[in-house]
């Protein structure tokens, strides 16, 4: 049997960590397959997740020779972060959550951005929510803000 050979090297390596979340998963792959920028790898890390998680992404990873599946035992967010970032090929790194998705043109803006402002080395970014989100008040114990 010979070894896998990676020969890839795509702008930028999306970071999608995940738990127990597969009723997100479909909407939050698919938006990244949408994106209009193209050259990005996906890597799905799952973090020990106990629900269909394998049985979601399976058919994507069959698929699409740049989206990867690694699963290790449940430790946590960070390091979840810190094993997609050391599995990634891309020139740039980007993480989504499970639960969200991504604009059509999310990488693309970001990518032109990047590439006209080459002494940034950090860029981040608002969200967009079809329903209102409140938050506890910081500053007033007790209150909620929106």
């Amino acid at each position: 049997m010979s070894p896998i050979v990676f020969d890839f090297s795509p702008e930028i390596s999306v970071i999608l960590c995940t738990y127990n979340r597969e009723k997100y998963l479909n909407n939050c792959i698919n938006s990244v397959l949408e994106q209009t920028f193209k050259d990005w790898e996906l890597l799905v890390v799952d973090d020990g997740s106990k629900d269909n998680t394998f049985e979601i992404v399976n058919p994507y990873v069959q698929k699409f020779n740049n989206i990867r599946y690694l699963k290790h035992q449940n430790k946590k967010l960070g390091y979840s972060k810190n094993a997609g970032v050391q599995a990634s090929f891309g020139k740039y790194i980007t993480f989504i959550d499970s639960d969200d998705t991504y604009i059509a043109n999310h990488l693309e803006s970001r990518f032109k951005y990047m590439q006209a402002n080459p002494e940034i080395d950090l860029i981040e970014g608002g969200f967009f929510s079809e329903e209102e989100i409140f938050v506890a008040d910081y500053f007033q114990l007790g209150k909620i803000i929106n």
